[in-house]
């Protein structure tokens, strides 16, 4: 039997109206969603979801060790209206860690699931801050996946070589979420200017857990396929005026196999 932790997050942005306000009712809005698997973010929601699911839950632990230190991150533009997303940024606030280009030669690659994504990617504030530009825009129904890579800061070499991407950017059975991952998505507005909302990774529980740099699981047993996201929705002000609303909902569901 396995437990298959999901937790839904879907980030969603407030987009400024023109002179006009012609797009008062629409939203712009995306999905946001983050695992060690690049198949079982691409299996979510189709027939195939719980044979892949099972089948990454049974990997080594060594092998999931390396997977949570690379994880991969999914983007959908769930937007009512036709604005592009633009831009994608998210941070390590944990001074420990840092994003790296060193293993996949950029700090965001590609998924081989959306081949057809054009992007680049950088990093700044000392690598503690990725940045994720869509060349033609992340287009309304339109999902990317790419993956990256978290380093121990050089100021401190004596910690685990390989950080688990659930202590770094959230705190797996955490209860503070000061020092979370921020993540932030930029839009191209219908009147030629952009918006941007902010969210707070939530900290979550999963149980059981291993975490990089603790004990290794027994190899007769399964460690549960992960996969991490949050929900919630901005409709779009009035009269070019952006507010941000408060999000609608964070959900978590534990399936057992």
């Amino acid at each position: 039997m396995s437990n298959h932790l999901r937790i839904m997050l879907a980030a969603c942005c407030a987009a400024v109206l023109g002179a006009a306000g012609s797009d008062a009712q629409a939203t712009s809005s995306y999905d946001f969603a983050i695992s060690y698997s690049e198949p079982m973010l691409a299996a979510y929601g189709t027939p195939d979801e719980d044979d892949v699911a099972h089948y990454e839950s049974w990997d080594s632990a060594i092998a999931r060790i390396r997977k949570r230190n690379m994880p991969f991150i999914e983007i959908t533009n769930t937007s009512t209206s036709a604005t592009p997303l633009t831009q994608f940024t998210m941070t390590i606030a944990k001074p420990e860690y840092d994003f790296s280009d060193n293993v996949l030669l950029s700090y965001a690659k590609l998924g081989t699931t959306t081949p057809g994504v054009a992007m680049t990617s950088s990093a700044a504030n000392g690598d503690s801050l990725l940045i994720v530009d869509f060349t033609d825009g992340l287009q309304p129904n339109e999902t990317v996946r790419f993956q990256v890579d978290i380093d121990v800061d050089p100021a401190f070499p004596d910690l685990y070589p390989y950080p688990d991407y659930r202590m770094v950017f959230f705190d797996v059975n955490g209860d503070d979420d000061s020092d979370n991952s921020v993540i932030s998505a930029t839009f191209q507005t219908t009147n030629g200017g952009t918006t941007t909302q902010t969210n707070v990774l939530p900290d979550y529980e999963q149980n059981p857990v291993y975490l990089n740099g603790g004990g290794l699981r027994p190899y007769t047993e399964m460690d549960p396929a992960d996969r991490f996201d949050l929900s919630g929705e901005v409709p779009e002000p009035a009269a070019g005026l952006l507010a941000l609303l408060s999000l609608a909902a964070v959900r978590g569901c534990v399936r057992r196999r």
